[in-house]
């Protein structure tokens, strides 16, 4: 008999995962590829498509049984089992052309970024976000002088809603590893993915 594993994954997070007509991106090619490593365990996947925001909850509350990956924190650490790292990324500051000093960032609230954005920063006023195209806007609208975002998404995100209008960053604050993430109670019979 098979096993179903409900894993949630972020819709709007490309390249590393994003809805197109299915689920796809680099972690939801490293996962399928793990499961199909393990075809001899019978396990059928139900995707399931989450939002920035949503991911931990529907981990949480065991509307899921994993999530595809999530950037590891201590804070997380303390809710939920990691599996081992898929992809090391991190953190950037997005902002206009010509943007002198920085004195407030943006971040999504339910992203990684708020603790390291805080530690690198901590002249600056750190600011809430619902998610990236949120952030991206309110520095458009002059609410923030800068939006910390994970470099590659960011940069997608940027260009995707806003092309030509935000510099791209080169470099780094804060390194982030991006791993499967599941609740306690599956953290043993799934962690092999």
């Amino acid at each position: 008999m098979k096993s179903r594993v409900r894993i949630g994954y972020q819709v709007d997070f490309p390249p590393f995962m994003y809805r197109d007509e299915t689920p796809a991106g680099l972690v939801i090619e490293a996962l399928a590829s793990s499961i199909e490593a393990l075809h001899g365990l019978a396990i059928d996947v139900d995707w399931v498509p989450l939002s920035l925001g949503g991911q931990e909850k529907a981990l949480i509350d065991g509307h899921v049984d994993m999530l595809a990956a999530l950037g590891m924190t201590p804070e997380r650490a303390s809710r939920m089992v990691f599996g081992e790292p898929l992809v090391r990324t991190g953190g950037a500051l997005f902002a206009k052309p010509g943007t002198g000093l920085v004195e407030r960032i943006v971040t999504p609230t339910s992203g990684p970024l708020r603790q390291p954005t805080r530690e690198a920063f901590p002249q600056c006023d750190v600011l809430d976000a619902d998610d990236y195209p949120d952030a991206l806007a309110k520095v458009l609208a002059g609410q923030a002088d800068a939006a910390a975002l994970n470099l590659q998404v960011g940069g997608i995100v940027a260009e995707r809603e806003h092309a030509g209008v935000f510099e791209l960053p080169s470099e780094l604050f804060a390194v982030v590893d991006l791993a499967p993430a599941f609740a306690p109670a599956h953290a043993g019979t799934l962690g092999r993915l």
